[in-house]
């Protein structure tokens, strides 16, 4: 469709349906002719009635119309995704594949040459399109490459490799450049996910280990305190298990938001229940990497530093449904890291964690 000829009007009164960032990448794939313009939605998305839904992005921006078509939709698009330059039809010189961050005097093919950015829109995709950009020469185009990750709302789909991408738009094989950095196959942020009893120290080392990170990595820090969340966050929420269950949901939602963008996100709840947990580590590993971390203190121990008193009104039966006296902590059977901090100093603990990060490749990139 051309812009100039859509009717907007009649556009209107169609129901709408705002995609994520992923679902738009996958959108934008089709826009550039890279996918076939037809989608799937994934079971159990709750879709406006009708055959015909108008798709936008998270600003609402209309991008594409999709008419019900057997057990796909088809796609035509209304406008060109925003923030996305269109990609050529065909590239008569050379293709870059850039595959991390590229120094400005990387060696460079004499011709004006097409550098291909894979990855997602967030921030470690964003620096790696910044680098691409700082090393090419003016006579060269920089696009980024959507990487969908099948995430939102739109059934994944294999996205065509910057090698298939290259030998379609050139008729040669692409050259991969760039080493180190921030690698374009970065998939999201991290989330580091304490649990453990009250006392047991999760909002010490919570706060130690952002200060850590804070000197050894560009991308946004989010620390999410369990006490501030039940404030700012859960403030209508009781303390039943239902209450507990939903602000747990609430903290893994916010901490995974973080991780698609690139950020990394630190969570310090008590987060007593097994399922609550592992609904986190879900939301998690959907964009990105997930770390659980179990401060594993003895009760007494926790006892002795309660300075708000509250293990002793407890007890006293004065707070109910408190953790560890009335009500139930389920251990941490799948904690990636278990630290009992009456052994271990606030540095030690933080020292760990950041070694299993470094382990996993997720401080090594940034």
């Amino acid at each position: 469709m051309s812009p100039d000829t859509i009717d907007w009007v009649s556009l209107g009164r169609l129901p709408h349906l705002v995609l994520t960032d992923d679902d738009v990448d996958q959108i934008a794939l089709m826009q550039f002719g890279l996918l076939p313009a037809q989608l799937r939605f994934q079971p159990g998305v709750d879709l406006p009635g009708g055959d015909r839904l108008v798709l936008q992005d998270r600003t609402s921006t209309p991008l594409a119309l999709a008419t019900a078509a057997g057990d796909h939709w088809q796609v035509e698009m209304l406008r060109p995704v925003p923030h996305l330059e269109p990609w050529p039809q065909h590239w008569d010189g050379a293709m870059l594949i850039v595959d991390g961050s590229v120094a400005s005097d990387t060696g460079l093919p004499s011709d004006p040459a097409l550098w291909a950015v894979p990855g997602p829109d967030d921030a470690s995709g964003r620096r790696l399109l910044a680098h691409a950009r700082a090393a090419a020469r003016p006579a060269d185009v920089v696009r980024r490459l959507p990487q969908p990750r099948g995430v939102g709302l739109l059934v994944g789909v294999d996205s065509p490799s910057p090698d298939a991408v290259a030998e379609r738009l050139t008729g040669r094989q692409g050259v991969h450049v760039g080493v180190g950095g921030a690698a374009a196959t970065d998939a999201g942020g991290t989330v580091i996910f304490f649990t453990g009893l009250s006392g047991s120290g999760k909002s010490t080392v919570a706060n130690a280990l952002a200060a850590a990170l804070a000197g050894r990595t560009e991308r946004p820090l989010t620390l999410l305190d369990g006490d501030e969340v039940r404030q700012m966050l859960s403030s209508e929420l009781g303390f039943d298990d239902a209450g507990r269950a939903l602000n747990i949901r609430r903290i893994s939602w916010v901490a995974a938001l973080a991780a698609r963008h690139g950020g990394i996100a630190i969570a310090a709840p008590i987060a007593p229940f097994a399922a609550g947990r592992a609904e986190a580590r879900r939301l998690a590993e959907e964009v990105g990497d997930f770390l659980l971390v179990w401060l594993d203190t003895d009760l007494s121990t926790c006892e002795q530093r309660d300075a708000k008193g509250l293990y002793a009104r407890a007890r006293a039966g004065e707070v109910a449904n408190f953790t560890g006296i009335s009500s139930p902590y389920e251990p941490a059977a799948d904690a990636d890291l278990v630290i009992d901090t009456a052994r271990t100093t606030v540095e030690e603990a933080v020292e760990q964690i950041v070694a299993e990060l470094t382990r996993r490749g997720r401080l090594e990139q940034w």
